[in-house]
């Protein structure tokens, strides 16, 4: 199994979002994507496996239920 890196945002333990980095280009001089926090909110990285199957818009719920439950956020 593949696991993809997850950076996951919550506040006040809820979940505000989720997002898979695209893979690392070989040539790093592109620009570059990242989350950034607000104001009371906290970043956390997890590894998922197959976290880029859920990536459509009829699994991300499923993502969020493995995100919650690892994270223990409402």
């Amino acid at each position: 199994m593949k696991t993809t890196r997850v950076t996951v945002i919550s506040h006040r333990g809820e979940l505000v979002a989720t997002y898979i980095s695209a893979q690392e280009p070989e040539n790093s001089v592109g620009p570059t994507a990242r989350l950034v926090v607000g104001p009371g909110q906290r970043s956390h990285e997890l590894e998922i496996d197959e976290a880029e199957a859920y990536h459509t818009r009829g699994a991300v719920a499923e993502l969020h239920k493995i995100v919650k439950k690892r994270l223990k956020l409402k």
